[in-house]
């Protein structure tokens, strides 16, 4: 069983108000396969916010890791790649195909990140992206002079 957390339609949640809506993705979606149609290979995506940074979390089973690129433009990350067919059509009696395969593309707002410093590492199928969070400025206090 799959479970996934959604977008509240209607109403804004305290990490909404908080964060206002920082982290919900998928500008792009649904991506187009590599053979042309709609595919629905959509890495599952984990977001954990510490401290001092925000942690990405993304299974890609199946996908090697020169098929794997992460961008980062104008407060945004951008994680694409892709799976292959470890068949072929022409030459395999395929039966039944039930794991996704094709192009994927997920995108983050992630404004208040440290971007020269983000880390990713990429072991057993399983991404980690590590995002600083940025050094929030300080009120600047301003002293009223008397007139």
């Amino acid at each position: 069983m799959k479970y996934e957390i959604t977008k509240p339609t209607n109403k804004k949640s305290m990490f909404d108000l908080f964060f206002g809506d920082k982290f919900y993705d998928d500008f792009f979606a649904p991506v187009t396969g590599s053979v042309g149609e709609m595919s629905s290979w959509r890495p599952a995506v984990d977001i954990i916010e510490k401290e001092d940074k925000y942690l990405i979390t993304a299974e890609l089973p199946g996908v090697d890791e020169k098929d794997v690129s992460i961008e980062v433009k104008d407060g945004v990350l951008t994680l694409k790649g892709e799976r292959n067919k470890e068949y072929t059509e022409e030459n395999d009696n395929v039966y039944r195909c039930e794991r996704s395969y094709g192009s994927f593309m997920r995108s983050f707002n992630i404004a208040d990140v440290n971007e020269e410093k983000i880390d990713a590492q990429y072991k057993d199928g399983v991404l980690k992206i590590e995002l600083p969070k940025a050094e929030q400025k300080k009120p600047k206090k301003v002293s009223i002079k008397k007139g």
